[in-house]
């Protein structure tokens, strides 16, 4: 071989070398950038930041002091404590299955407008951190817009790590979390967490929207929340109209989780008087007892209806118009005051039990009605007296007495 020969090899030959590193380092360059992505994605970054939280602050007994702006709220949700009355032996219920040894979760059940939303805010106010350091109590609510399963772990994620930040006394800073996580980011920021002793307690209001979400992936969407039970220091509490029924069919169903079913019924009439006169008292307008007994003759013993009465009445005695004049205008203006919402209440209701609420107010032997009047006196939707069925509230039995009369003009 001669030497042109041999130079025109080893020429061949580095070129080869020269196409051969190219490629590795090409291929090495890309795997870098991929190293590096997936150090700079958000789960890897989530996942970092729950490596590093610290462990509970340990538990003081300073008081919170609550400062009371408004005497009454119709409407919107209860969210001062001191507005908030009644309700000690649900509540007491629900902190035991909260702050219980083993976590356990609970139903909360009621009406249109009974509390259910309120009774969250004031179990997050019992849950404070000077008494349970250790607890992270989570508002979730159902009705925002929730696109996929992946938005609601990271609406999860966010409004828990929020909390949880606050009760860490180490400067925590929570990284951004995106608009949709993978479930895994979720489950392993909670079970970090859970391992140094955090304990989790996610308040889901109006669950059955959650249920009824067609942009959820359903039963395995509640599977994955149900896995969570197991793995992680948690407590699920659900809020409803009703009972949700969840079928399971691969796995058990999510609502098997739940040990106790609570009812938001009327208050006792204790805390119904107390609802009535101790705010304007407060407030510097107090209401006599003709007043009270007006109300309660009115409104009956539901929370919202009695603070809608109690704001009207407030409102008129603070313009300073007398206690006779007062008392006439809510006789006159609380029906049509609370039309819309008493409307709406009918509205929910099933069938048999608008027919069991006609029997009843126009009269009729009700017998046959019995469970159904029954499930309606856990709703506060009627009561029993004297071991006889009435309907609480005068507004709610001539609204009902005038919705069976143009029921049965309509069946003629």
């Amino acid at each position: 071989m001669t030497s042109s020969d041999w130079i025109a090899l080893l020429t061949s030959f580095a070129a080869i070398i020269t196409a051969v590193g190219g490629i590795w380092y090409q291929q090495h360059r890309i795997s870098l950038e991929r190293m590096e992505h997936k150090e700079k994605s958000p789960e890897k970054t989530l996942h970092g930041w729950s490596t590093g939280l610290l462990k509970p602050p340990p538990p003081v007994s300073d008081d919170e002091i609550i400062d009371v702006s408004l005497p009454y709220q119709a409407g919107a949700p209860i969210r001062n404590p001191k507005l908030f009355y009644g309700r000690k032996e649900q509540l007491a219920s629900a902190m035991r299955c909260i702050t219980g040894t083993n976590m356990a979760s609970i139903f909360i059940l009621g009406a249109r407008k009974s509390g259910k939303t309120s009774s969250f805010y004031y179990l997050n106010h019992l849950l404070n951190p000077d008494n349970y350091p250790q607890v992270i109590p989570v508002i979730l609510h159902s009705q925002i817009p929730i696109s996929s399963d992946k938005n609601f772990y990271a609406y999860m994620y966010r409004e828990a790590s929020a909390i949880l930040a606050s009760r860490c006394k180490g400067n925590l800073q929570v990284p951004e979390i995106p608009r949709e996580v993978e479930f895994d980011t979720l489950s392993t920021f909670l079970r970090q967490a859970s391992s140094k002793g955090w304990r989790f307690v996610f308040m889901v209001d109006e669950f059955e929207s959650l249920v009824n979400n067609k942009l959820l992936s359903g039963e395995g969407f509640f599977a994955s929340l149900r896995s969570l039970v197991p793995q992680v220091e948690i407590s699920w509490v659900l809020s409803s109209y009703r009972t949700v029924y969840m079928p399971g069919t691969l796995t058990s169903p999510f609502v098997n989780v739940v040990q106790d079913y609570l009812y938001l019924g009327p208050l006792l009439d204790w805390d119904a008087r107390l609802l009535i006169s101790e705010p304007a008292a407060r407030a510097g307008h107090p209401f006599d007892s003709e007043d009270v007994e007006l109300i309660l003759d009115l409104a009956g013993r539901m929370p919202f209806l009695i603070q809608k009465a109690c704001l009207s009445m407030y409102t008129s005695r603070r313009a300073g118009r007398g206690r006779q004049e007062t008392r006439n205008q809510l006789n006159a203006t609380f029906r049509l005051d609370i039309g819309p919402y008493l409307e709406t209440q009918l509205s929910r209701l099933l069938p048999e039990e608008r027919e069991a609420l006609f029997d009843l107010v126009l009269q009729k032997d009700v017998t046959k009605h019995k469970i159904t009047l029954n499930s309606l006196e856990r709703y506060g939707l009627v009561e029993m007296k004297q071991d006889q069925y009435c309907l609480p509230g005068r507004s709610w039995e001539d609204y009902l007495y005038r919705k069976a009369k143009e029921s049965m003009a309509a069946a003629d």
